[in-house]
C-alpha cells in the first residue's frame, strides 16, 4: 500500500538555522501538522538515513546531541530551546582581501552598445504573485509596484539611456529574441535600470490559472532556458513599428517621476517661510462630485 502525504508548512516544522554571524537558532513549530504532513527535513532524512522515517524534531535532537556542546546534554537542550538559538555558535570571522584588478575592471568606462547589439536580459519573480502562484489574486494585481506604479500587468523594464538609443517610449512594443526564442512585449522606461540591460517579470501570461489572471500580461517564461534560468547575455531587442499593436500599448498611467507627484516632499526654511503651503500644492485632491466621502 502507498500513502500519500502533504508537505507540512513551515510554521509546522522543527529546524535549525544560522544567523548572518553564523549563531545557530532552533527553529520550533508553532503548532503540530494538520494534516499530518511531512517536512522537508523528514524527507530528506528518509533518503539519507539507513533507519525508519523520524520526526522532524528526532532529527534536529539527534544532530546537535552528536555535536557534544553540552556536558548535560539534556539541560542544555532545554536551555537552547528556552532561549531560542545555541550560545557560542557563532563563526570565527575570516580575513578577506579587496580583488584589486576588479575594481580597476569597474572603473573602466562602460561599454556603449549600439542599437541591435546583444543585452543583458535578467528575468525576476514578480514582487506580488511572486512566479504566477498567486496571479488569481485581484488584490495583488491591483497592487501598484513599487516605483514604477505599475497594476495588472509587466512590462519589459529599460534604462533611459537605452531607450533614448532605440527611440523608445514607454509603451512602446518590441520583439526580443534571445537563444532562438521569440517574445513580444511593451517596455517601461525605469530609472535605475542598467544601461545595457532589461528585467522581465515573471508570473504573468498564465491561460489557465482562474478568471482573474488569465491572460494578464505576457509570459516573461518564453526566453527562458536552462542554461539562462535567472539571467543571461546575447538579448536582441528591436522596436516593433506595426499599428496593430497600439492594443498592447500599457493604459496611460501617471508614474513617480511626472512633475506633479513626488517620491517625497522637501523644502527649505526659507521656502517654508515665504510660502507655508507649498507641499499642499504637491497633494492631490479630487474634486467635490468626485469625492466619494461627499456623496455617500
Amino acid at each position: 500500500m502507498h500513502l500519500a502525504y502533504s508537505q507540512a508548512h513551515y510554521l509546522e516544522s522543527w529546524g535549525d538555522a544560522r544567523a548572518f554571524d553564523g549563531t545557530v537558532s532552533l527553529v520550533q513549530p508553532l503548532i503540530a501538522p494538520l494534516y499530518g504532513g511531512k517536512t522537508v527535513l523528514e524527507l530528506l532524512g528518509a533518503f539519507t538515513q539507513q533507519q525508519p522515517v523520524r520526526s522532524d524534531y528526532d532529527l534536529v535532537r539527534q544532530t546537535w546531541r552528536a555535536r557534544n556542546l553540552w556536558p548535560d546534554f539534556e539541560k542544555g537542550w532545554r536551555q537552547a530551546l528556552h532561549d531560542g538559538l545555541i550560545a557560542n555558535t557563532a563563526l570565527p570571522e575570516k580575513t578577506v582581501k579587496i580583488k584589486t584588478e576588479a575594481i580597476h575592471r569597474l572603473q573602466q568606462p562602460p561599454s556603449t552598445l549600439t542599437a541591435g547589439e546583444a543585452l543583458e536580459v535578467n528575468l525576476r519573480p514578480d514582487s506580488n504573485i511572486w512566479d504566477g502562484r498567486f496571479a488569481n489574486n485581484g488584490w495583488l494585481q491591483e497592487c501598484p509596484r513599487s516605483v514604477n506604479k505599475l497594476t495588472w500587468d509587466n512590462a519589459v523594464l529599460i534604462s533611459p539611456p537605452l531607450a533614448q538609443q532605440y527611440g523608445l517610449a514607454t509603451g512602446d512594443v518590441v520583439d526580443l529574441t534571445f537563444q532562438n526564442r521569440a517574445l513580444r512585449a511593451p517596455v517601461w522606461i525605469m530609472p535605475g535600470q542598467a544601461q545595457d540591460a532589461v528585467t522581465l517579470h515573471l508570473g504573468y501570461g498564465r491561460t489557465r490559472v482562474g478568471r482573474v489572471g488569465a491572460n494578464v500580461g505576457f509570459n516573461a517564461n518564453a526566453l527562458r532556458s536552462a542554461n539562462a534560468f535567472w539571467f543571461g547575455s546575447g538579448l536582441r531587442l528591436a522596436k516593433n513599428c506595426s499599428a496593430a499593436l497600439c492594443w498592447l500599448r500599457p493604459r496611460p498611467t501617471r508614474n513617480l517621476h511626472s512633475p506633479d507627484r513626488q517620491v517625497y516632499r522637501a523644502g527649505t526654511l526659507a521656502t517654508y517661510l515665504a510660502k507655508p503651503d507649498f507641499i499642499k500644492q504637491t497633494v492631490e485632491s479630487p474634486k467635490n462630485e468626485e469625492n466619494p466621502v461627499l456623496h455617500r
